[in-house]
């Protein structure tokens, strides 16, 4: 069943505020460096922090089950078809009224214990829940046009934390890292769309006119222009491994599975979707190798399920969705293009340019990000040996694509 939030519409609120210092360090050339953070509420949210369906701790405490999910025959028992069980434990539990007519004891406990039994879960739309933490130390060096060299460097060092929202844009639109929807303060964490470290350096250099040199090559070397425009920055963070322990909360308190990626609410076909995260190992190591380094996705499962541990039977984890150490391969971005500029005419009121682009310039393979549902997805094998599945393993890792690819360009100005 589908809903929509009473307060769907509201449009977010968010708070800005920036101090920053600026320098000329000389007479074409000044520095800046910045604070820039930002606190946002009211973000949609759609379906990750709302299920009035589902089975809370209230409930739990009202039929004698242990709200904490830490024992184990109550976890069985929440699972468990109401017709297959005792007449003692109806009594313990006080399972004994139907909870409305015509309720059929091939439901599970859980599934009777609903606020609405009648119904699977129930997914709010567009409710105004999501928020949002944004802290940044910017740093700008800018070398305006001078000597033929323009110039822009900025670095951005930042944090974004979010609780139940990524992006209003459904273009960009990630899973939220959501776990315990009884406290929903308890799910603040890394925003999956993180790049805490972002270096951006843009320019363009023209050659002079050499006055004193032998004028063909005076000619030749005058009016080019170099162009470039480079981006370094962190890879994104890598969701951690879907928890696999049985019973899961999920199933026990009848939630909507909070990744849609599974298929949203539990009426779908995965009724028994994670509803947590599995922990990890301390001072294990989150990669096999170095996630960017030059290793072979064929033969390589970049990623360590040894670093990983499933929660307690019947429990929710304690581990987070993202961490700042685990993430994607970088994928730097450099751009060069080299032109030449022709003049003609009296004082040269008309230009022929020619213009050669290099994308990825140097190159550098890119690789797919590699599997990460599920830590203990065993590897499997293609008949030459290579790598074609398992947890770790990088998918169309034969087509890596983003090689390196240029273009010529005239242009011509009268």
């Amino acid at each position: 069943m589908t809903a929509v939030d009473r307060h769907a519409g509201y449009p977010p609120r968010q708070v800005m505020w920036s101090v920053g210092i600026q320098r000329e360090l000389s007479r074409n050339m000044s520095i800046e460096v910045s604070y820039v953070g930002n606190r946002g509420v009211w973000w949609n949210s759609p379906g990750v922090l709302t299920d009035p369906n589902r089975v809370t701790p209230d409930i739990l405490k009202a039929h004698n089950f242990d709200p904490t999910l830490v024992n184990t025959t109550d976890d069985n028992i929440l699972i468990s078809k109401v017709n297959s069980l005792t007449p003692d434990q109806i009594a313990h539990y006080k399972l004994g009224t139907s909870p409305y007519p015509g309720f059929s004891g091939n439901n599970t406990v859980s599934q009777m214990l609903r606020p609405y039994p009648q119904f699977g879960s129930i997914f709010v739309l567009w409710a105004p829940l999501g928020n949002t933490w944004y802290d940044s130390l910017q740093a700008k060096l800018t070398k305006r046009f001078s000597r033929g060299l323009d110039m822009t460097a900025s670095y951005t060092y930042q944090k974004e934390l979010t609780v139940g929202t990524e992006t209003q844009d459904t273009a960009f639109e990630v899973n939220p890292a959501i776990i315990n929807l009884n406290n929903l303060r308890s799910n603040k964490g890394l925003s999956a769309s993180s790049v805490p470290h972002r270096l951006v350096i843009a320019g363009t250099y023209t050659t002079p006119e050499w006055a004193q040199a032998y004028r063909p090559l005076r000619y030749g070397l005058k009016d080019w222009r170099i162009g470039f425009y480079l981006v370094y920055q962190s890879g994104l963070p890598i969701l951690a491994p879907l928890a696999q322990n049985y019973p899961n909360p999920s199933s026990e308190l009848s939630l909507c599975a909070p990744f849609s990626v599974l298929g949203g609410c539990n009426t779908s076909a995965f009724f028994s979707a994670p509803a947590s995260f599995e922990t990890r190992k301390p001072g294990a190591s989150l990669y096999t190798q170095d996630i960017n380094s030059h290793y072979d996705p064929g033969h390589t499962l970049v990623l360590n399920s040894a670093a990983w541990a499933n929660p307690p039977s019947g429990q929710f984890g304690t581990g987070a969705g993202y961490y700042n150490d685990y993430r994607y391969r970088r994928a730097p971005t450099e751009n060069f293009s080299l032109e030449r500029i022709f003049r003609v005419g009296k004082e040269g009121a008309r230009t022929l340019t020619i213009r050669a682009e290099l994308n990825n310039a140097f190159n550098r393979t890119r690789i797919p990000n590699p599997s990460n549902t599920f830590s203990q997805f065993p590897p499997g094998y293609n008949p030459d040996g290579t790598l074609a599945s398992g947890f770790g393993f990088s998918s169309g890792w034969i087509n890596t694509g983003g090689q390196r690819t240029g273009q010529l360009v005239a242009r011509f100005n009268f």
